[in-house]
């Protein structure tokens, strides 16, 4: 008789020992056949991690979300919803404790396979990833297969950014069309990231002022974006139907929301503005919507901007994701942005 199996009054009994202590069940049964079944199935479900009964990935990852959706942003839940289904196609029903590097390494390979970009894959790492931190705290497993995958196996370069020229930038923004064209030149002239500006309400702006206040941030931190005439001048001409400045109108209720397809109806422009550029015979450099931010950052510096203001304006977490910029501007004119920062960094505060 296996050691895991023993009979008393007839009845079996499973046990098994899980972090030094003995743990049995009654198998509610007095056929050996039936017993031996039912063994295997005890022996199955339970962990050899704290004593723990053994969890499946889609009980984790399930647990996992629940959590987190009391501290992470809606919109962070909705995309870690998205790459839980994916991680899902590959794990789902598999017991949380089998899944291996080696598992990690083929999910990766697959995704890249299948078209999907590394940034893409790293973000359902990330989902999996944390659910194996919440997993391991809990006892459900003994380690991060995610942890142990190199670096070389999501290996990324950054797109490089090419600053377009004026006359590109002028096209495509009016090749726009709704309210992604004075989205669009609000963008250019505030560099708030799209979410920023999509889910602006009247109630943030103060025109007296001259400045919005962003409290649904990247990085969670409320902060004011100054506005100069050109952005309220494009704040001017926006009707007042709804409490979003660039509203989208949804064609089944007909009732305003966020603007959400702004990504993709800006491919179309691009489309159109190449189209236009081909007709006319002259160079077209595309550009992406978020790039508005880019070039007004390099625009800011080159005419004469701080960087530690220019930090402010667009939320960066360190100065040196704002000095990134400088690579953009000619070497007197990043001499000159960096020589005139430095000198107004150390200038006491007068009050």
């Amino acid at each position: 008789m296996s050691s895991n199996l023993y009979q008393r009054n007839g009845v079996f009994y499973a046990r098994i020992q899980v972090s030094g202590a003995e743990r049995r069940c009654s198998l509610k049964t007095t056929n050996r056949a039936e017993a031996q079944r039912r063994l295997k199935l005890f022996l199955s479900s339970n962990s050899p991690y704290l004593g723990t009964i053994r969890r499946t990935f889609d009980d984790v990852v399930a647990e996992f979300l629940a959590e987190a959706t009391s501290r992470l942003k809606p919109k962070t839940i909705t995309r870690y919803d998205c790459s839980a289904l994916q991680l899902a196609a590959k794990f789902g029903g598999q017991w949380w404790d089998s899944i291996t590097k080696r598992a990690v390494v083929e999910y990766i390979d697959e995704r890249k396979a299948e078209g999907a970009k590394i940034p893409t894959i790293r973000r359902d790492l990330t989902v999996l990833s944390q659910a194996a931190e919440y997993a391991t705290e809990r006892g459900y497993g003994a380690a991060n297969p995610v942890a142990e995958i190199g670096k070389r196996q999501l290996r990324y370069t950054k797109p490089q950014f090419v600053r377009p020229d004026e006359r590109s930038i002028e096209t495509t923004i009016t090749c726009a069309y709704g309210n992604l064209m004075p989205l669009a030149w609000f963008l250019r002239f505030t560099g708030m990231r799209l979410e920023e500006a999509a889910t602006l309400r009247w109630s943030d702006i103060d025109e007296a002022r001259g400045s919005a206040t962003l409290e649904d941030t990247k990085n969670r931190r409320t902060r004011a974006v100054k506005m100069d005439e050109r952005a309220l001048a494009v704040l001017a001409w926006q009707p007042r139907t709804s409490p979003w400045p660039f509203p989208a109108k949804d064609r089944t209720t007909g009732e305003y929301r966020p603007y959400k397809q702004a990504s993709t109806n800006w491919q179309e422009a691009k489309a159109r503005a190449q189209k236009s550029a081909q007709k006319d015979k002259w160079h077209y450099t595309p550009f992406r919507l978020h790039d508005l931010r880019h070039i007004y950052a390099i625009e800011h510096l080159a005419s004469g901007g701080n960087l530690y203001a220019l930090q402010l304006q667009l939320g960066h977490g360190t100065i040196r994701q704002t000095e990134e910029y400088l690579q953009y501007l000619t070497p007197e004119e990043a001499k000159l942005a960096v020589d005139r920062s430095a000198q107004e960094a150390a200038q006491p505060q007068r009050f």
